[in-house]
């Protein structure tokens, strides 16, 4: 009996706090998903000095003596431009929430709200947000999900009651159960909002008419037949307030624009000289359209 009660004080003497970093496992394809859609995603993460860890303590199966600092944010741009991956050609990330994204469709800002740990049986919780916003930075959605993990099995919860009693072996091995069980609701949550995105961007949601550069702006200036190219796209059935035009090039006074529309490709305005034409398929005719009007001032 005074064995048992050495060890146990020895154990309290030894405890301390332990800083467990989480990762996320590779992503699968979602199924049936097809190509990445063509639009560059802008990923806005909080500064290093801005992120906090989650703690937890008095966790029974790895010794109730012990703190754990459990990091999730660290890792999470790789995570969540995995999952934009998937769905979009380009992703790039930075470490600001600056409203700037004159070359990109879309902005994503993601977050762990919250993380729950059951103390006894180590099932872990972790709820996780996408703020969607548009190339203006207006609020389109949330997406958010709830991932779980496994009560911890019996052989890790025999491991973890040893642990309670020998000195040191719960540390040990301590990181491994938390690190595990975390990382695998971290994972549902992630595959979640995966099937989300696929949802919303191709099969009727919210995100199903792709947003784009928020003007036509170019290192020569702004276009000077922006507005003619603009009720020219109008005419061919586009929606300006969701569609938008990409200056393509512009060299002396021939312009050219790519007009992304909802609902048919992608296809070229060629501007000079005051009008702009719609570039001739084999499915059309080019359709021209004059400049009739000024600029409103």
């Amino acid at each position: 009996m005074r064995m048992w009660v050495m060890l146990f004080v020895i154990s309290c003497l030894c405890a301390c706090a332990q800083k467990v970093r989480i990762s996320h496992s590779p992503l699968e394809n979602v199924a049936d998903l097809q190509a990445p859609i063509g639009i560059n995603v802008l990923l806005q993460v909080l500064p290093d000095e801005l992120q906090k860890t989650h703690e937890q303590s008095g966790l029974l199966v790895v010794g109730v003596l012990s703190d754990w600092e459990i990091d999730l944010n660290n890792s999470l741009p790789t995570a969540a431009e995995d999952v934009l991956s998937q769905h979009y050609v380009s992703v790039k990330t930075v470490k600001h929430f600056d409203n700037t994204c004159d070359d990109c469709g879309m902005i994503v800002r993601p977050s762990i709200t919250n993380l729950k740990l059951n103390k006894l049986t180590m099932q872990a919780i972790v709820d996780v947000e996408f703020s969607i916003y548009d190339a203006n930075s207006n609020l389109i959605c949330i997406l958010t999900s709830t991932g779980e993990s496994a009560i911890v099995s019996a052989t890790r919860l025999g491991t973890g009651v040893v642990g309670y009693f020998v000195p040191f072996f719960g540390n040990a091995v301590g990181s491994y159960v938390v690190g595990g069980t975390v990382r695998k609701a971290l994972d549902n949550a992630l595959i979640d909002v995966s099937q989300q995105l696929a949802n919303e961007t191709r099969r009727g949601g919210r995100l199903a008419r792709m947003f784009l550069p928020k003007n036509t702006k170019s290192v020569d200036g702004y276009a000077e037949h922006e507005f003619v190219a603009e009720r020219l796209a109008r005419r061919e059935g586009c929606d300006l307030s969701t569609d938008g035009l990409r200056l393509r090039e512009k060299k002396y006074s021939k312009e050219t624009f790519e007009a992304h529309c909802w609902g048919r490709p992608v296809f070229i305005i060629a501007c000079e000289y005051g009008s702009c034409d719609v570039e001739a398929s084999d499915e059309s005719l080019a359709t021209r359209l004059n400049e009739v009007e000024t600029r409103p001032n």
